[in-house]
C-alpha cells in the first residue's frame, strides 16, 4: 500500500477525525428526515429501553428541535457514524505489522502506459501496475492489468471531495487518463467501488469515466448559479412589496423557499430511487446514471413550469421607497 494511506487501516480512528472535522462547519442534524422508527429500532440495538416506541422518538425530536439544541446532539453524530460503520461491516483483522508500503519496494516514478503517463509502480515485470490517483483520498490507487486491458478504479470514480484530503483534481486526471486509455485501445474493461463491482466495457465503461471528469466543471457552474440567484432573488422579491410588509414578505418567501426545497428533494429523490431500483433489480450497471437524468430532468421540468407561473403571477413594479422610512433608516 501508499504509504499515504497508512493511517486508513486504523478506520475507526480515521473516520473518526474525518467526520470530527466537519462538526464545525455542518450541522449533521440539519435538514435530515429521520424515520422515528428507525432511530427506535438504533437506539433500542444499542441500549436503549426495550419498550422505547417509535412515538416516543418523535416526541423527543419534536422537543429537541424546539429547544433549539440539534447543533449540540450534531457534535455526537460523527461517533454515532463511525459506531454504525463498524456494526455493520465485517471485522477485518489487518496484519499491520507485517505489510509493506510500495514505497519500501522502490520509488514511485512514471508508468507509461501507451501515450499516457501515471506515476506509481510496474510490479512483476509489468504485470499489474498500481498507479497514484490519490482523489477520492490520500493514498489512493488505482490498479491496472495490461494482459486484459482491465483498470481497477477501486474509489477513484468520483471527483465529489467527500474527505478533508480528497483532491477532486486527482479525481479526474485520473478519469481522463482511462479516457485516452480506451481511445489508445489500452483499456477495455472497468471495476469501480462506487459503482456496482461488476466490470464493465465498451460504452458504459466510457460513460462512467465521462461522468467523473465531467463532475467538478457541474459542481463549479452550481455554485457560481447558486451565488449569483439567490441574493438577487430576495432583494427582487422583497422590492415588490411595501416596505411595511416586508417582514412579512420575508418569513413568506422563507417558508416558500423551504416548502420547495423539501418538495424538490422528495419528488426527485422518489424518482431517482425509483428508477435505480428497478435497473438494479437487473442487469443494467448504468442504472444510477440513468436515474440522476431522469431526476435533472424533472428538476428542469419543474423550473420551467415555475418560471412560466412567476412570469404570470409576479408584480410587474416595484415599489417605490417611502423618502420619510429611507430618511429614518439612514438616521
Amino acid at each position: 500500500m501508499p504509504s499515504a494511506a497508512r493511517p486508513a487501516l486504523d478506520f475507526e480512528a480515521f473516520f473518526g477525525r474525518m467526520y470530527h472535522r466537519g462538526v464545525p462547519y455542518v450541522d449533521y442534524l440539519d435538514g435530515l428526515s429521520l424515520d422515528p422508527a428507525a432511530i427506535a429500532s438504533i437506539l433500542r440495538a444499542v441500549g436503549a429501553d426495550p419498550d422505547l416506541t417509535d412515538a416516543d422518538v418523535a416526541d423527543l425530536g419534536k422537543r429537541i428541535a424546539e429547544l433549539g439544541i440539534t447543533p449540540a446532539i450534531g457534535q455526537f453524530i460523527p461517533s454515532l457514524l463511525v459506531d454504525m460503520l463498524v456494526r455493520t461491516y465485517p471485522t477485518l483483522y489487518p496484519s499491520v505489522e507485517t505489510m509493506e508500503d510500495y514505497e519500501d519496494l522502490a520509488p514511485a516514478g512514471t508508468v507509461r502506459i501507451g501515450a499516457t503517463d501515471w506515476n506509481g509502480w510496474s510490479l512483476n515485470g509489468g504485470e499489474v501496475n498500481v498507479l497514484l490517483s490519490e482523489g477520492h483520498s490520500a493514498g489512493g490507487v488505482v490498479f491496472h492489468v495490461p494482459d486484459h486491458r482491465f483498470l481497477m478504479m477501486a474509489d477513484e470514480t468520483t471527483s465529489i471531495p467527500i474527505w478533508a484530503d480528497s483532491d477532486p483534481r486527482n479525481a479526474v486526471a485520473t478519469a481522463q487518463r482511462a479516457l485516452a486509455m480506451m481511445d489508445a485501445g489500452d483499456l477495455d474493461v472497468l471495476a469501480a467501488g462506487h459503482r456496482p463491482l461488476l466490470p464493465v466495457r465498451g460504452d458504459e465503461a466510457r460513460a462512467c469515466c465521462a461522468a467523473s471528469s465531467g463532475e467538478v466543471p457541474g459542481m463549479i457552474l452550481t455554485g457560481f448559479g447558486l451565488g449569483l440567484t439567490m441574493s438577487p432573488t430576495n432583494t427582487d422579491a422583497l422590492s415588490r412589496v411595501a416596505a411595511e410588509k416586508r417582514s412579512q414578505a420575508s418569513g413568506v418567501l422563507q417558508t416558500v423557499r423551504q416548502l420547495g426545497g423539501t418538495l424538490g428533494v422528495a419528488v426527485v429523490g422518489a424518482v431517482v430511487l425509483g428508477i435505480e431500483h428497478r435497473g438494479t433489480q437487473g442487469s443494467d450497471v448504468q442504472a444510477a446514471a440513468d436515474a440522476i437524468t431522469a431526476g435533472f430532468a424533472v428538476s428542469t421540468a419543474a423550473f420551467a413550469v415555475a418560471l412560466l407561473v412567476a412570469a404570470r403571477l409576479l408584480a410587474r413594479e416595484r415599489v417605490a421607497a417611502d423618502p420619510a422610512t429611507a430618511a429614518e433608516s439612514l438616521a
